[in-house]
This record gives structure tokens, C-alpha cells and sequence, in this order.
């Protein structure tokens, strides 16, 4: 076999690379957009920030993975169905499906191809082929006329001459073109074939193919057909095909010089075309002796050349009337071709029809419309053809499936059905739905046999194909079915209006609730099964955690920004498709639907990028630098159940509360040092610029939130709601702590707080500071120490979501109002508009073990300040927001650090 050279790029990346180089700066843009690259927004890595003002300030941990240059993906809305099993239609029950035997009967075979109607019958064509390749032989007759002519010469006559008579030649060639573009009249090229082998006999007519391949090689070596192909002198020569008259000049050209070249061998040519005369170049027609395939009324209306233009109209007119079709196979095709005059379509026409634009699929066994515009020619045929007409199609579709399986007309039924017709269908709706019913059965469960099932299933799916996308809407019962058939598949279309609830509620009643993490790796998202709810950050692997999706069903729908359309893939482990630059996407399960779309950096941020926690973004002020993290959107339970240790009245009852928007929150406190670079002062009991603001009021920190925005232009930071604070610090957890289960030993003395979080049982642990806070009278502590106080940020271990000291350290301010909760579930609570104290979060460095809970909440004045109370930006969703919707007052606690 001889072996095959592999093709290498003429041009390598190193000599792009050199091109680079020399070409001059401003230049360099135009030539990457040529070449197909797109320029990313530049964005300054974290290691690239001013110094602090402070050399003391810790600086930002920097993140383990950095995409700063590459597209930056965030996780922007989600959304749940309120119960995944009420909500869903039910199924309609699965009936009977198909038998064995029905299957298995010679008149059900769904795949029968039937023999198409021929472009000109044998009776009208049998002269023009006879003349084609006549031959003579003598008969026996005695040629009276011929002797005396040879007497008359004083010719001595060996023997007597015989009448001649007419006969099929003895040696004759046929050719037949099969270029694609020639395949509506292949099997008419097949007929004649096989006719003329009858009269000619084998030995009699040599067959010739020219198929794509050799007409290609011969175009491009040698510009014509006959060179290598030897013929005996005076041989006939007939061909099948158009001469290149559907085809390129090229091609006119060379069946032109290969007409010349035989004629100069004395052989007889001539072609037989399915191309009207007027379409035949005069040229090729002289050379050749040209037949025009397509006789009797055929010829008449074809006589005057027509543009271009004129043959696409009426191309376009033939697929109209094929667009209510399901499937049009090449026979139907000519049938419904021939229902208009010879002067609106004619033979040519059925060649333009194939190479035709709107075409989307097109071979031996018919064409295919594409969906965009089938939609388009059906309601076309609906509104501009006449009644009449459109009852002719009708008829003609159901004569053409006369001697088919029912199956196919029962197809056809329903794709007419979804055609705003007035005529009536081809066969009887009733039946077809019925069918569409039994079919839909057999493929949940009414059909045992795997074989059987696969068969039914190809019927289907070629049925279900074909229909327009309005079927789906005009006839429900084909939405089961649709399931049946594409279940457990991945990119499926599908089409408007079906809903995944109605159509895989059988599938997903057999399925638990299932979290799917989504991460970023590259260009791509990938999928992976999540034991929990937990933000996914402690993933083993490459890439970043962008998004999570709830899901029953074991399908999921992706919708880009720019499509109109959903696509189906299987939820497995490891699935995975490539992001679409400057595209969002959206995702839908049975039980929720999310959004991911391309982050663009913002006029706040001066770095950004991802690493193992997610999305992150700096911003800055005088050189001291901020880092915010996406929090995604998300659901979860707000508040403690009873059975929690330390938990107290006031956090109950739990209710499930839901974020539909993400938003930026920063990792850490407010530090002394940002504080300082935007007041001026430090109002701090412990002093140390990378350690948290403390002593600060509500009110200060809404002063401190003015002058912070307006130096920042953009940022419009704010104070987290109470919801969003706790979402974030359980980051899909819905124990006490993001770790696990609190376990109290003491009343400062809880292990577990050690890794996360400084509180009255670590906070003394290698204090440095000379004014700590006296801890010697401190009960049960879990390290012996004599003075607490505040400890650097950033200090303990983050939590899923990359946030540092959410549980200890100081108290966090809120936005709301404090008041009691609700126990219905709420989406996107709004703000207490009443009360009389301010909600803080998270407990402090003084704080007994029972306080470091994700559920724990208290209630201060706004005007409240101590060495225990800080605060933590915010900005997204709810920016600029109010305090408003309804509450109720409640007393103030632990009003003093000595509480705890």
C-alpha cells in the first residue's frame, strides 16, 4: 500500500514569531486580527501593586493558579424550581408498544426506499437511444437496387447482397457522469444502464463511471476525459450527464475539447442530458449531438434562456411546496416538481433544488431542509400557495407512500399537522398520533427486546428530525416521545417550547438530588459529581471553581447569549465544552438553572484573576489594597436548628432563604490600614495597621462607605445584608461551621475553632501587642494565656470561598435592621425597615466557643462602638440599596466584650 505523506503548515509558529518581531509596533494589532487572535483587556497581576503605605501591612496572599490574562468567567445568577417533584407534569403512562411480529413483517420496514418515478418514460426514450447507437446487420432480403447497381458497373458479383437492416451497435461505450451535482437523475442514469444492457447484451456495450474523484484528477492533470482511454475506430459513444452545463466553465471546456478529440477519432457521440435546451451551451449541443432527457410537455416553457436569478425563484417555489414534508426523498421531490407547469419547473430545476442554500443534507436518499429555514418555506407554502395546490400536495404525498409501510405516512401526517394547511393531511391524524403514542411506549419500556428498541428508536429519531419544531407545541403527545428517543444523549437540539420537566419527569422521579461542581480549566467548563453543596474548593485537580448546578435529571441544557436554541448534553463526571469568547452561558437542570458569563474588569479593580477558590479582583486606595471574592448565588438554610450546640432562640426559625445574583465580598475585614487611608485616623483599641478596624459604629462605617465610593469611582461598596454575610460564611455548608459539626468542651474551648477562627480560647495564644486585654480570668480555655486581643488578618485558614476570619477575630456589621425570622422560605429577602439595633455577624477574639457559629447573630445601637466590632465590604448585588421591607425590634446582646 503505498504510504501517505502527512500534509505540514507551510508557515510555523516560529516564523510568526520572527514576523512579530520585525514588523513595526502598530502594526502588530491589524496583523493578529487578521491572523484570527483577539486582544484580552490587560490586567495588572497582584504582584505588580504599589507598595502599601504601611511596610508593616501584610501584604494580599497571592493565589495558587492566576488567569489574569485569560478570560475571566464569573457565576451571575441562579435560580431553583420551588419543589422538583410537584412542579412536574406527569408522563402520560406507558402503553402498549410495538410487537415482534409487527416489527418483523416484510410491509414494516421503516427504511424502505421506494423506486422513484423516471424523468422520461422508456417508450419515448428507446428512439433517441436507438439512433444513439444504431449498428447495421444484413437481413434477408435480397438488395434488388444493389445488385443491378453493380451490374450496371460491370461488377462480378461474389455473392448476392441483403437488405441492411437496423440494429443496436456491436461495440458501443456508454459514459456515465456521476458528479453530485447530477444526483436527483442517478437513478434514472441506472435505468438507462440496465435497459440498454438488455439490448446491446454484456459484450456488446462497455460501461464507463466518471465519478467525482476521476473527473477531478482528470480536470486538474490533463483538462479533458479521453486521454488513456482507448477506443476502436468508428465506435459509438453515448453519454449520460450534462456536459458541465450544471457545472463550471472549467468543466464546459473539457467535455467540449474531449467531444473534439473523439470526433477526430471518427466516433459517433452523442449525450443524452437532463437539461433543457436552452440550458445546453450551443457549442457542447452541436459537438455532441445532444438529447434532451426530460420529453413531451417537458420541453415546452424551456426553450427561452433564464437568469440565474429566475432559476433560484423557481427553485425556491418547488422547495415550498416540499417543506411540509418530513423527509423528501428524490422521487417525491420530482413528483411534487411535476405538479406545477412545464414553465415554472423543469428538469434543471431539481438540480438547482439540490445544491440550493436552504438545502441543509442532501444525497441518494433525498434532502433535508435546514431548520432555520424550513420554518420559513412551510409558512411560505401555508400563505402564498393556492388551496388547490396545496390539496395536490397533499395527494401527491399520500400516492407516493401507497405502496410504502404506514409507518412513513403516518411520519408525513404529523409534519403536516404542524402546517398552518386548509387542505387535509395525507393520512388520518388520529392514527398518526396513535402511532406516535405506541412509538413513544415501546422506548420507555413497553419494548423488551434491545434490538427491536434500537430499531424503533432509528425511526424515530429519523421522524422526529425531520418535523418542524412548531410540531412539538401543535401536537403535546410527540414531547414524550422526543424523550424516549434522545434520552441520555448529548447534543441534542432542543426545540422551543418543550419543557425538560415535562418531557424526563419519569427519569428524574428515579433520581436523587445530585450537586454538580463546575470549574474553569482553560478554555473550557468541566463537570464534576459533588458529594454536597460545599463550594468545591478543596477539588483535587487543575482549574478553578466557577459555578454549581442542582439536578435530578441526569441532562442538562446549554443556551449561548447568541443562540435561540438549547442543547442537550448527559451530566457525567468529567463532562466538559469549550467557552465561546465574549459569550455568556446558561445552564438548566430540572431543579435549577444558572448563568455564566464573561467578566470584564471593572474601572475599581486594578488585578484580578482566578485561583483555587474562584474569581478574585483587588482594589485599592493610597497604595493599601483590598481583595474581593465572587460569592456565587446560591440557596441554603438560614439560621440553626434546634439540635445545634450553643445555638439561642433568636436564630431560629430556620428558613430557606435564595440568592439568586452573585456578588463581590471582601476576603477579610477592614483592616486599620484602609481604614486610616480613607478617614485619615485609626479609632482602634489595638493598633496595627494589618489587623481589623475596631471601635468602629454602623454609623461611622456608612461615613467611612461615602468617602471610600468616591474615591473609588465604581466600587459602590457597601455592608453585607445578614443573608448574604451567612451564605457566604457557610459557602454550601449548613453546619455550624464551614469544618463541620461544633463540638464544645468549654466555654472557650472548642478544637475545631483553632484552624478557622481567633476567639476567647486561641486569641492570647503568642499575643505581641503591650495592650492586650486581660484573659487570665477566662474559664476552660483551650490555650492558657493572660492577655487577648485582636490577630493580624488573613491569619487562620480560609473558608471554601477563599474568606478569612469569618467566624472570630471582631463582629462584622450588617445592613439590616435586627429583628426575628420568618419561617417561610424567602428569595432574595428584603431589609428590616424598623427597629431599634443593627445585626453584627461572626463573634470576636473575646467571644466564648458558642458565638463562632455560622447561625450566630447579634443586635448593637448603630452608634455602638467597642474593641470587638468591625466590618466587611460588600458590593453587587443590592448596591446602593436601602434598608427596607417590614421587621420587629429586639433587645440588644452581648452589649459588652465581657459577655462573650
Amino acid at each position: 500500500m503505498a504510504s501517505i505523506e502527512k500534509r505540514r503548515a507551510a508557515v510555523s509558529r516560529a516564523d510568526l514569531v520572527r514576523l512579530l518581531a520585525a514588523l513595526p509596533s502598530e502594526q502588530c494589532s491589524a496583523c493578529a486580527e487578521l491572523c484570527g487572535f483577539v486582544a484580552q483587556e490587560e490586567l495588572r497581576p497582584a504582584e505588580e501593586r504599589p507598595p502599601s503605605i504601611e511596610a508593616s501591612v501584610q501584604p494580599l496572599p497571592l493565589p495558587s493558579f492566576e488567569n489574569a490574562r485569560g478570560s475571566l468567567y464569573r457565576f451571575e445568577t441562579m435560580t431553583f424550581t420551588e419543589d422538583a417533584n410537584d412542579d412536574l407534569t406527569p408522563a402520560p403512562p406507558v402503553t402498549a408498544g410495538f410487537s415482534r411480529e409487527e416489527l418483523a413483517s416484510p410491509k414494516g420496514s421503516l427504511f424502505a426506499l421506494p423506486r422513484r418515478p423516471p424523468l422520461a418514460a422508456w417508450s419515448k426514450l428507446w428512439p433517441v437511444l436507438r439512433a444513439a447507437l444504431q449498428g447495421t446487420r444484413p437481413g434477408r432480403e435480397l438488395d434488388v437496387e444493389e445488385c443491378m447497381r453493380r451490374w450496371g458497373r460491370g461488377q462480378v458479383l461474389s455473392g448476392l447482397p441483403q437488405v441492411q437492416r437496423k440494429v443496436w451497435a456491436d461495440r458501443a461505450e456508454l459514459w456515465i457522469d456521476r458528479s453530485r451535482r447530477l444526483t436527483p437523475f442517478w437513478s434514472d442514469q441506472d435505468e438507462v444502464w440496465l435497459r440498454l444492457r438488455q439490448c446491446c447484451g454484456k459484450s456488446g456495450l462497455r460501461l464507463r463511471i466518471l465519478d467525482v474523484s476521476e473527473q477531478t484528477w482528470r480536470l486538474q492533470s490533463q483538462g479533458e476525459f479521453l486521454s488513456g482511454h482507448r477506443l476502436e475506430p468508428g465506435q459509438r459513444v453515448l453519454v449520460l450527464g450534462d456536459l458541465g452545463a450544471y457545472g463550471s466553465p472549467i468543466e464546459r471546456r473539457a467535455w467540449l475539447v474531449t467531444g473534439q478529440r473523439l470526433r477526430r477519432k471518427d466516433a459517433l457521440i452523442s449525450a443524452l442530458v437532463p437539461v433543457p435546451a436552452s440550458r445546453v451551451p450551443p457549442l457542447l449541443a452541436k459537438e455532441w449531438s445532444v438529447a434532451v432527457w426530460e420529453q413531451g410537455r417537458r420541453m415546452a416553457g424551456a426553450k427561452e434562456p433564464r437568469t440565474s436569478g429566475q432559476s433560484a425563484d423557481r427553485a425556491e417555489r418547488v422547495l415550498r411546496l416540499c417543506a411540509p414534508a418530513a423527509y423528501v426523498q428524490l422521487g417525491l421531490l420530482r413528483a411534487l416538481r411535476r405538479l406545477l407547469s412545464a414553465s415554472e419547473a423543469d428538469a434543471s430545476t431539481e438540480a438547482d433544488v439540490f445544491a440550493h442554500p436552504k438545502v441543509g443534507a442532501a444525497d441518494a436518499m433525498g434532502l433535508v431542509l435546514l431548520p432555520e429555514h424550513a420554518a420559513e418555506l412551510r409558512q411560505g407554502f401555508a400563505d402564498h400557495e393556492p388551496a388547490s395546490l396545496q390539496a395536490q400536495v397533499s395527494d401527491a404525498i399520500r400516492a407516493w407512500h401507497q405502496r410504502l409501510p404506514q409507518e412513513l405516512l403516518r411520519i408525513e401526517t404529523l409534519s403536516w399537522l404542524a402546517v398552518s394547511s386548509k387542505a387535509p393531511p395525507p393520512g388520518d391524524p388520529s392514527d398518526a398520533l396513535a402511532f406516535a403514542d405506541r412509538m413513544g411506549s415501546s422506548l420507555r419500556g413497553g419494548l423488551a427486546d434491545p434490538r427491536l428498541k434500537a430499531v424503533v428508536a432509528r425511526c424515530a429519531q429519523m421522524m422526529l428530525g425531520a418535523l418542524p419544531e412548531r410540531a412539538y407545541q401543535a401536537l403535546p403527545k410527540l414531547q414524550p416521545l422526543f424523550a424516549g428517543v434522545f434520552a441520555e444523549q448529548s447534543g441534542i437540539r432542543i426545540p422551543q417550547g418543550l419543557s425538560p420537566q415535562l418531557l424526563y419527569s419519569d427519569l428524574v422521579w428515579a433520581q436523587e438530588q445530585v450537586w454538580w461542581s463546575i470549574r474553569q480549566v482553560g478554555a473550557k467548563l468541566v463537570f464534576h459529581r459533588a458529594p454536597d453543596g460545599a463550594w468545591a474548593s478543596t477539588a483535587k485537580g487543575p482549574g478553578s471553581p466557577v459555578a454549581w448546578l442542582l439536578a435530578r435529571s441526569p441532562h442538562v441544557f446549554l443556551k449561548w447569549d447568541e443562540d435561540d436554541f438549547e442543547i442537550q448534553h448527559v451530566l457525567t463526571d468529567g463532562l466538559q465544552f469549550l467557552l465561546r469568547a465574549r459569550q455568556g452561558v446558561t445552564l438548566r437542570s430540572d431543579c435549577s438553572t444558572v448563568t455564566i458569563a464573561p467578566w470584564i474588569c471593572e474601572a475599581w479593580a486594578v488585578a484580578a484573576g482566578r485561583d483555587r477558590y474562584g474569581l478574585w479582583a483587588d482594589a485599592e486606595v493610597e497604595g493599601v489594597a483590598v481583595r474581593f471574592r465572587w460569592i456565587p448565588p446560591g440557596r441554603f438554610l438560614m439560621g440553626s436548628p434546634t439540635s445545634e450546640a450553643g445555638r439561642y432562640k433568636e436564630e431560629g426559625p430556620q428558613h430557606e432563604v435564595t440568592l439568586t445574583e452573585g456578588r463581590w465580598l471582601a476576603d477579610a475585614p477592614c483592616t486599620q490600614a484602609l481604614w486610616e487611608a480613607v478617614m485619615g485616623s485609626n479609632p482602634s483599641y489595638f493598633v496595627s495597621p494589618d489587623r481589623p478596624v475596631e471601635q468602629v459604629s454602623w454609623d461611622d462605617c456608612q461615613e467611612f462607605l461615602q468617602k471610600l465610593n468616591e474615591r473609588v469611582p465604581g466600587l459602590e461598596a457597601r455592608l453585607p445584608s445578614e443573608a448574604e454575610w451567612e451564605q457566604a460564611c457557610r459557602a454550601g455548608t449548613q453546619t455550624a461551621t464551614w469544618l463541620g459539626v461544633l463540638e464544645i468542651l468549654g466555654e472557650c474551648n472548642a478544637p475545631l475553632l483553632d484552624e478557622i477562627a481567633w476567639y476567647g480560647g486561641n486569641s492570647g495564644q503568642e499575643y505581641e501587642l503591650k495592650n492586650g486585654y486581660g484573659s487570665s480570668d477566662w474559664l476552660n480555655k483551650q490555650y492558657p494565656h493572660t492577655k487577648a486581643g485582636t490577630h493580624p488578618v488573613r491569619t487562620k485558614a480560609a473558608s471554601p470561598l477563599g474568606l478569612f476570619d469569618m467566624l472570630g477575630n471582631v463582629y462584622e456589621w450588617c445592613m439590616d435592621w435586627y429583628g426575628r425570622y420568618g419561617e417561610d422560605a424567602v428569595t432574595n429577602p428584603p431589609l428590616p425597615s424598623v427597629g431599634s439595633y443593627r445585626v453584627s455577624r461572626g463573634g470576636t477574639w473575646a467571644s466564648y466557643a458558642k458565638f463562632e457559629r455560622a447561625a450566630g447573630r447579634m443586635g448593637y445601637s448603630p452608634n455602638r462602638r467597642f474593641y470587638g466590632l468591625g466590618f466587611r465590604l460588600t458590593r453587587g448585588q443590592g448596591a446602593g440599596q436601602a434598608p427596607g421591607g417590614t421587621g420587629t425590634r429586639s433587645g440588644e446582646r452581648d452589649s459588652s466584650v465581657k459577655k462573650r
